[in-house]
């Protein structure tokens, strides 16, 4: 029944596609390619942003815009072929990308998470904090920075790292999050049980919410 389901939806996304692209402009259709990326159609899209593409009418603003988009899809296409044990066929997936934006945040992070899936977390660690030196502020970076740093049996910089995270958002529960990381990858899972517990107190007081009992 799902596999039923999943091939109409394919195949009311195509019909909707092949419409918008007799119907809408250029802007409106690379909006519905934005949305079947989100509803997981990634093959519908692609088909929908090679169209505007070919159409030829499309603004500077649009053009990056289908950029992003196609950025957005190498990296979960990356992701899902490191999961599957696949980090050879992730990098070329990131390649076009990093080719023309070798900035681009999110497939600097997903090369990361490829690197740490290809167990050499000394480069993960380099390309995450080329992130982060860029932007301090990017948690899923430092996230990344602290974990391969664990994973090469690093302390002094996942610590130092941390710290950076403390000074920058001392008050986050994230925060906390990061630090019971980092007991528990160097084997300190009292104070890592400990310090989830605060960041769970934490969050619920954020939200406004009720504190729920401790597990």
């Amino acid at each position: 029944f799902g596999d039923a389901g999943d091939s109409f939806g394919a195949a009311e996304a195509a019909r909707i596609a092949t419409a918008a692209n007799r119907l809408a402009g250029p802007g409106h259709r690379i909006a519905l390619a934005g949305a079947m990326l989100s509803a997981g159609l990634d093959a519908e899209a692609e088909a929908l942003l090679a169209g505007v593409e070919a159409a030829g009418n499309v603004t500077p603003d649009q053009r990056r815009a289908i950029a992003q988009l196609r950025a957005g899809l190498a990296v979960r296409t990356s992701d899902r072929l490191n999961a599957a044990g696949n980090q050879a066929q992730g990098f070329e997936a990131l390649r076009p990308v990093l080719s023309g934006d070798p900035a681009n945040a999110d497939a600097n992070l997903a090369l990361a998470r490829l690197f740490q899936g290809a167990r050499q977390p000394a480069e993960a660690l380099r390309v995450a904090e080329a992130v982060l030196q860029r932007d301090p502020r990017n948690a899923e970076a430092r996230a990344g920075a602290i974990q391969a740093a664990i994973s090469a049996g690093d302390r002094q910089r996942a610590e130092s790292l941390l710290r950076e995270a403390q000074a920058l958002a001392p008050r986050d529960a994230r925060t906390l999050v990061l630090e019971a990381r980092v007991a528990r990858g160097f084997g300190d899972e009292t104070r890592a049980r400990a310090l989830l517990e605060q960041a769970q107190a934490q969050r619920q007081a954020e939200l406004g919410l009720p504190a729920l009992p401790q597990a």
